[in-house]
């Protein structure tokens, strides 16, 4: 494949070739692409046009531990994934193909999932006969610091996993990993990917799966993603009335601007300004969530602590420059 939205299209055609069954299971909040069947099982208003899709895909509640319905609730996980189970019994025929999520909501504004929800929720969906799916397009390749793939991290063994440009080092690839017998669901019909296994992208694909093996790049991440937490909450402690919520996992981390921690109302104009800010001191951030307000971190591997401590300056610098010395 040349990307993740086609990863994730021919992931969705696997498991309904597979099972038989059509629904598809997907969370809101969520990104998958922007091809028509990944649009489809996208949880953002943002993220879709205005044309039919979507066809068979029911999107259950977001596991969101700091704004969602459950939030603060120590049985939070167990109740969130127990929407999963009632989608089944009310929006579906029973039966489903699949549930797909990435164990970090990326665009969404870098929610992980509650550690204790996907293994229930991945239950219910076994039950109704369905495949899992992990998106790890921006997870994996031990972007978490503890496994190659995030989702493993949770207990979780998936059917299939999709990745993307990740694998190569930013070059055009995605690739579907599953089980034999799941690929042969489709051996029946003709299938074939355009520029999929380009030499020159498999060449650097491979040279990059080398060096993550190699290099104890793993142990690397750890260290760093440990680093990078510490700094984000220093900054939340030195301004605690802007950043509302810290969190990440691994080198994967955000910085929740709000009007009111309190309230936790998003506040998207700060945190546009706070973007332009930071980059004007050589610092590349990017914001996400579907308010606009949340700033993300997902640094290259080859960070170091003094990036981390250059990016940390940058940060509070721009915040005083905005909102004037830390009380």
């Amino acid at each position: 494949m040349s990307s993740g939205s086609e990863a994730v299209d021919l992931a969705m055609m696997l498991s309904r070739a597979y099972t038989g069954n059509f629904d598809v299971l997907s969370l809101r909040n969520s990104y998958h692409g922007l091809l028509s069947t990944p649009m489809g099982v996208t949880g953002l208003n943002t993220c879709k046009q205005n044309i039919a899709g979507g066809f068979g895909v029911r999107h259950c509640m977001n596991p969101d531990m700091y704004r969602g319905m459950f939030a603060g609730d120590p049985q939070a996980p167990d109740k969130y994934a127990r929407d999963v189970r009632d989608v089944i019994q009310f929006s579906t025929p029973g039966k489903v193909a699949a549930f797909i999520f990435e164990p970090v909501m990326m665009v969404g504004g870098l929610h992980p999932l509650p550690k204790d929800y996907l293994p229930k929720a991945c239950q219910y969906v076994r039950e109704a006969g369905g495949l899992i799916i992990s998106d790890e397009v921006q997870t994996g390749q031990a972007r978490s610091g503890t496994h190659f793939w995030a989702c493993e991290g949770y207990g979780v063994q998936p059917d299939i996993i999709v990745t993307g440009k990740g694998l190569s080092n930013s070059l055009p690839v995605g690739a579907v990993i599953m089980k034999r017998e799941i690929a042969e669901s489709m051996a029946h019909k003709v299938f074939f990917s355009t520029f999929g296994g380009n030499p020159a992208v498999c060449a650097a694909s491979i040279e990059v799966l080398k060096i993550l093996k190699e290099e104890a790049t793993m142990s690397h991440i750890k260290r760093m993603s440990d680093l990078f937490l510490e700094s984000f909450i220093r900054i939340q402690q030195t301004y605690p009335s802007i950043i509302g919520d810290v969190r990440g996992l691994g080198l994967l981390l955000a910085l929740d601007v709000v009007k009111d921690p309190g309230t936790k109302e998003p506040d998207r104009e700060s945190a546009q300004k706070l973007l332009t800010l930071i980059r004007q001191r050589g610092v590349v951030m990017t914001t996400g969530g579907l308010g606009k307000n949340v700033l993300r971190a997902s640094p290259t591997y080859a960070i170091t602590p003094q990036d981390i401590k250059d990016t940390e300056n940058a940060i509070l610098e721009s915040m005083e420059t905005l909102y004037g010395k830390p009380q």
